[in-house]
């Protein structure tokens, strides 16, 4: 469940117009989040 939360925050920035290098940090900011949640 928690990754199907991962995976749609991702698809929802690959969808969304936004530079690929602050796609990069949104990425990475996600993962972040991602971790603490676990």
């Amino acid at each position: 469940q928690q990754l199907d939360f991962l995976v749609i925050h991702l698809n929802a920035i690959d969808a969304a117009f936004i530079p690929d290098v602050d796609k990069k940090s949104l990425r990475d900011q996600l993962h972040q989040d991602y971790a603490t949640y676990c």
